[in-house]
């Protein structure tokens, strides 16, 4: 709570300071404040609004809270068609995604992660988190197989990765590969 006073009082003296905003967020992220992290990054989106970080903090926090329309109405709100940072569009694409999922829009997610992907081949967050929706959907294994394996590929000892290839080995009935 100190930091998170510290942090706030460095903010007031220069609320344009994306460096500091980023990290008084990162503060209400640790201290799992919900609503201290929507108000506190809301006017990272005004001062800094090439900075897709803001956006995707607030979203996520909203959707921890199952308010998914404000957060889908706000990441869709934000422009990525072009992006300077195809990176950091892209991840917050595959935030939007894990909303609609979390909001039971599976279509929409599925859609959506193509496009993270589409954007960022390299993004494995958004193959792994597909890849599990898939898994528990059972849809799509052979490509949810595909899915998960690149991104274990990309980093082998990820335990998200591989809890999600184990669990598309289990939904595929390959229970040794799964073990």
């Amino acid at each position: 709570s100190r930091a998170r006073e510290l942090w706030g009082y460095a903010v007031a003296l220069d609320p344009s300071n994306e460096s500091l905003r980023t990290m008084l967020v990162q503060t209400d992220i640790s201290a799992d404040s919900l609503d201290a992290v929507i108000n506190d990054a809301r006017p990272g989106l005004e001062f800094n609004p090439d900075q897709l970080y803001f956006p995707i903090m607030m979203a996520s926090a909203m959707s921890q809270q199952k308010c998914f329309e404000p957060a889908i109405s706000l990441l869709k709100s934000i422009d990525v068609d072009n992006p300077a940072n195809p990176v950091a569009a892209s991840n917050l694409i595959t935030t939007l995604a894990d909303i609609y999922q979390q909001s039971g829009q599976s279509d929409s997610a599925f859609a959506t992660y193509d496009r993270a992907l589409a954007i960022n081949p390299e993004n494995y967050m958004a193959y792994n988190n597909a890849a599990y929706h898939m898994a528990e959907l059972g849809t799509d294994l052979e490509k949810a197989d595909r899915f998960a394996s690149y991104a274990l590929a990309d980093d082998p000892e990820n335990s998200t990765y591989l809890d999600t290839y184990a669990w598309v080995k289990f939904k595929q009935h390959e229970y040794k590969d799964a073990k």
